[in-house]
């Protein structure tokens, strides 16, 4: 166990019981929970993996968040799930717009100070349409807000 901070351990814990050390985990899991420190360990986790560009890392750090969640005795706070639902939709578009043939290297930072309508606009006027719908889609937007908006760019610039 390097760092103490409770993300830090937890994410331990997570790769400990990953390697089949089963008992090295629950030993780290008790550290923080004694501390009353485990909601923040999964707050930790949850944003670290925001502010990472890989995706194995943002992965792992997920599913460490993930895991620390299955010992929460209260059950989940609404914060932590609203965190973890808005942090992997962010990712996944943030991974996709990051992909070196589209080339928008956004942090989460850029990402939040911008509405996904801009992000959406940017990729239109860079001709990413398929990419741009897809964003649309996932995002559950409107058709008239985002995917009729996108192919009338696309058919006015054809």
């Amino acid at each position: 166990m390097g760092s103490l901070d409770p993300g830090a351990v937890l994410n331990d814990a997570y790769s400990e019981y990953q390697g089949g050390d089963g008992g090295k985990a629950h030993e780290y899991i008790r550290f923080i929970e004694e501390k009353n420190l485990l909601t923040d360990g999964i707050s930790q986790c949850i944003k670290a993996a925001s502010e990472m560009t890989d995706p194995v890392i943002q992965k792992q750090l997920m599913k460490a968040a993930h895991f620390g969640r299955s010992f929460l005795k209260d059950g989940i706070p609404p914060l932590i799930v609203d965190d973890t639902v808005y942090t992997i939709q962010a990712l996944r578009i943030l991974n996709e717009i990051r992909a070196p043939e589209v080339g928008m290297p956004l942090t989460i930072g850029q990402y939040n100070a911008q509405s996904p309508m801009k992000i959406i606009s940017r990729l239109t006027k860079r001709e990413l349409y398929p990419l741009s719908i897809s964003i649309c889609r996932f995002l559950k937007l409107s058709p008239e807000e985002g995917e009729l908006r996108v192919l009338i760019e696309w058919a006015i610039n054809k």
